[in-house]
């Protein structure tokens, strides 16, 4: 099976349905940060910003710094700035319905995994 079965040779993967937060977790927080920054999530950001990884506080996790679109940054604090009054802007992809794509570099192979089924 190869990429062109699913659909995402060249192109970028796009959520079918996003949802609401309801309370403030972690991965909220950082969802909160990529998308005041203009990007729907860290998946996105690294496929427009051609990066692998992203700067993040050693202490909690969250990101630290963003560049924008337009290449100006954003540096966040190492503690919570998503307030309760935010949470519900933040959009999420539920898991339950996530097309989880993970990309093993080894022997040149690219493996998904999809809601617990290795496909290679």
């Amino acid at each position: 099976m190869s990429l062109r079965d699913f659909g995402t040779q060249g192109q970028e993967v796009k959520p079918k349905f996003m949802s609401r937060a309801k309370q403030w977790t972690e991965e909220i927080e950082n969802l909160y940060r990529f998308q005041q920054a203009g990007y729907r999530d860290e998946i996105e950001y690294k496929q427009v910003k051609q990066v692998d990884g992203v700067d993040r506080w050693p202490e909690t996790g969250y990101v630290k710094k963003l560049q924008r679109r337009d290449n100006t940054f954003y540096y966040y604090s190492r503690k919570r700035e998503c307030e309760d009054k935010e949470v519900q802007k933040s959009k999420f992809m539920p898991i339950e319905h996530f097309l989880f794509v993970v990309a093993l570099l080894s022997l040149n192979k690219l493996t998904f995994i999809f809601k617990g089924f290795v496909i290679e």
